[in-house]
């Protein structure tokens, strides 16, 4: 029947109301007969008489001489034409004959389902009904609503085509009218005569081909109906079975027994393809050239290499079909789990393995849709070879021997697309199945109470957290490190970090309080105490929660490299930390002078110390700077420095009481140090004055500040020296005025004197 619909697809080109049209262009072929409808019986004999005429026409202009003894005027274009329109009016004809009994099995087909559906009042077996049967029912739908499509689009197809068809038979029946006046104007004129026939010949190629479509038309209808009666009925007994339907006891058993069953027959099938196989290539390893005696291969003729190409080809789609239906014994594994999962989904009460289930129906959905992907790509790339195959044939003798090695390599990949349609089939039916059950058991979740929802979603949302919390992060020494395992881990190690923090600041006060170290470098103990325990909680937190120490192994080869560039200042600094506080040249509370910048250290970090200067300025310098540097620790061995104040006088001064008076207000500064003792010395002839410099020594602890001891002396020395009537001279210059000319001399006399 399809092969039937498609040549009629094929021969149609029109549309027009079957009894009309017919009438007038019977009229057209015998003007003198009276219009009256036609018997089906009637109609297939002249069915029959025009197919006898078409086929004695046809003889006649397949005569060798026909085409030579054309009247003069006809060309052999229209010779070719009337021959093609006598060809085309043999084929609608004999399919037109062919339609009566295409068309009492569609009516037939149509009556059955009519009362297939009438007489249908249930099941005959009590329920509950197995989802095996529920299945089978849901694929009979499917079926029948493919029917209904395919017969509304024949349907709405043909009767767009006889709307074309229409339009040509108008044509062509102003064709013969105008070749009727063409032949009556003149009796001798053989080729309008000839014309004449031809415009009678398309116009009946036309009548016959709106014929087989309507006929066509007919059949669909019925196939139509009969297809929305097994819909309906489908779907009534859908409604009925899936009501009850349950999964039964011996449902699995059934279902992995007939899977054993395919997976046996697909062995065997298995097994006489590789054999195949096998043949084809030794029969290969035959045809291929001997080395001659002196050891090289002569090349073969043309012949022979297309016969080892064809054998090789061959041989590879023979392979790639054992392999395909490999996959799809996979493929019946994939739904024994699938049927398993559905199995769940309809028998569990627990919440937990129903959800589980449906997790697994949808990752065997995820794994077989990429499979479908490939096996379509495949199905297209063999269509490419067979295609090139088909060309090649096309262009060879029915007797050259090149086309039976082509002809094999044909069947080989017809062959292989035939396993792979297979394949395909198999792959549909299982999503189908698959998203049907999953459909089923969206629809049951949906119809739960407000309740059963609640608690639903939670038990989702509470699996999605187990998930994440179960999910494995990496894996070393074959154990899987998870993503809860890290958080309780970095957990542990916070909480250890707290505990340590506090008991190191609680040491760090008490310490203090007993005034054996400073606050400062108590604070750069417990800093540098910290990052040891910290060091200490990561490897003790990962010994608990069991994660292996070469969870760090990652950190190798390029990665590493890249992070020992990225970092290799940080590390400097960090282990020159570690080297000022072994070597302790760089203390706490040392006043240095780095760069220039003088001030106190304040802190020595991990990375960096803190210089705070008297200006209250803090600046943070790299501990690197400490080792690469040249610093100078005025307070290194002790904390003593000594200090100088420079003193001018003028002359004349006793210079012996001057350097009593500075020493004696040395010795009565409190912040002075006694020994050593300070000294004053007469160190030079100034200029202006008598040159004094005072020598003492400080110590900087505490609060001692050098400079404001400095400016105390001064103070107390510029008192003293006032007190015994020396004092401190001005700059002294001698100035001379050298001129050419005397200077002139006005006196101006004052305002008050001009008033």
């Amino acid at each position: 029947m399809i092969r039937a619909l498609a040549a009629t697809f094929l021969l149609l080109s029109g549309s027009i109301p079957l009894h009309a049209q017919l009438s007038n262009l019977l009229a057209k072929d015998a003007p003198k007969q009276a219009e009256v409808a036609e018997t089906p019986q009637q109609m297939r004999d002249r069915w029959q008489a025009w197919l006898d005429d078409a086929k004695a026409q046809l003889v006649r202009l397949d005569d060798p001489a026909a085409e030579t003894q054309l009247p003069a005027g006809v060309t052999t274009g229209e010779y070719a034409d009337r021959r093609r329109d006598m060809q085309s009016t043999m084929a609608s004809l004999e399919r037109c004959l062919k339609s009566k009994a295409l068309l009492d099995a569609s009516a037939k087909e149509a009556t059955r389902a009519r009362e297939a559906r009438a007489d249908w009042h249930g099941f005959k077996e009590p329920p509950p009904y197995s989802v095996l049967l529920v299945d089978d029912l849901r694929n009979q739908r499917d079926v029948a609503h493919e029917r209904k499509n395919t017969a509304e689009s024949s349907i709405s197809l043909m009767e767009r085509m006889m709307e074309e068809a229409r339009q040509l038979s108008a044509k062509a029946d102003a064709d013969v009218r105008r070749a009727e006046e063409a032949a009556a104007s003149n009796d001798k004129d053989m080729a309008a005569k000839w014309r004449l026939d031809a415009a009678k010949v398309r116009q009946r190629m036309l009548v016959t081909r709106i014929e087989s479509a309507n006929s066509g038309i007919a059949v669909q209808r019925n196939d139509l109906a009969a297809a929305m009666d097994d819909l309906s009925l489908a779907e009534i007994k859908i409604s009925a079975a899936a009501a009850q339907q349950a999964f039964l006891k011996d449902d699995l058993d059934k279902i992995r027994k007939a899977a054993a069953d395919r997976q046996t027959a697909l062995r065997k099938e298995v097994e006489g393809l590789d054999k195949r196989r096998r043949a084809v290539l030794a029969e290969r390893r035959k045809l291929e050239p001997v080395p001659g005696a002196d050891g090289k291969t002569p090349p073969a003729d043309e012949l022979t290499r297309l016969k080892l190409d064809g054998a090789q080809d061959r041989a590879d789609a023979l392979e790639f079909s054992v392999d395909l239906l490999g996959s799809l014994g996979q493929l019946e594994n994939q739904m024994l789990e699938a049927y398993d999962a559905r199995h769940t989904l309809m028998t569990s009460t627990d919440p937990d393995a129903r959800a589980a289930a449906r997790k697994s129906l949808g990752d065997i959905l995820n794994r077989v849709g990429p499979w479908e992907t490939f096996v379509d790509n495949q199905f297209n790339l063999a269509g490419a070879k067979l295609r090139s195959q088909e060309a090649k044939a096309s262009s060879l003798a029915a007797d050259d021997p090149k086309l039976q090695p082509i002809n094999d390599v044909r069947d080989a990949l017809g062959e292989q697309m035939a396993v792979i349609q297979r394949v395909k089939q198999g792959i549909d039916l299982a999503t189908r199945l698959i998203h049907r059950w999953l459909e089923d058991y969206d629809k049951d979740v949906q119809k739960q109470s407000w309740g059963e929802r609640t608690s639903s979603f939670f038990r989702s949302v509470w699996r999605g957290i187990r998930s994440v919390w179960q999910f494995e992060v990496f894996h070393v020494d074959n154990k899987g490190v998870t993503l809860g395992r890290l958080v309780i881990a970095l957990l542990l190690f916070a909480f250890g970090y707290f505990v340590a923090s506090r008991i190191t600041r609680r040491l760090q006060r008490a310490v203090v309080a007993r005034g054996r170290v400073a606050e400062a470098q108590a604070g750069t103990l417990r800093r540098w105490l910290m990052v040891l325990l910290g060091f200490f909680l990561v490897v003790g937190t990962l010994q608990v929660m069991k994660i292996p120490l070469t969870v760090f192994a990652f950190f190798g080869g390029a990665l590493a490299i890249g992070l020992g560039f990225g970092t290799q200042t940080l590390i400097k600094n960090f282990i020159s930390g570690i080297i000022m506080l072994f070597e302790r040249n760089i203390r706490v509370g040392d006043i240095v002078d780095v760069g220039g910048s003088v001030g106190t250290v304040s802190e020595i970090n991990t990375r960096s110390s803190i210089i705070r200067s008297v200006d209250g300025l803090e600046t943070v310098v790299p501990n690197s700077m400490f080792l690469e540097n040249k610093i100078t620790n005025w307070t290194h061995t002790n904390r003593r420095l000594r200090r100088s104040i420079r003193i001018g006088v003028s002359y004349g001064s006793p210079s012996q009481k001057v350097a009593d008076i500075l020493v004696d207000c040395a010795n009565r500064h409190g912040k002075v140090l006694k020994d050593p003792e300070p000294m004053a010395l007469f160190e030079d002839f100034g200029d202006n004055a008598l040159l004094f410099s005072l020598y003492f020594w400080v110590e900087l602890a505490g609060n001692t500040n050098a400079a404001l001891v400095s400016s105390d002396l001064r103070f107390m020395i510029e008192k003293r020296l006032t007190e015994a009537g020396i004092g401190i001279p001005f700059p002294q210059r001698d100035l001379r005025l050298v001129t050419e000319t005397p200077l002139q001399v006005e006196w101006a006399p004052r305002p008050e004197d001009a008033r």
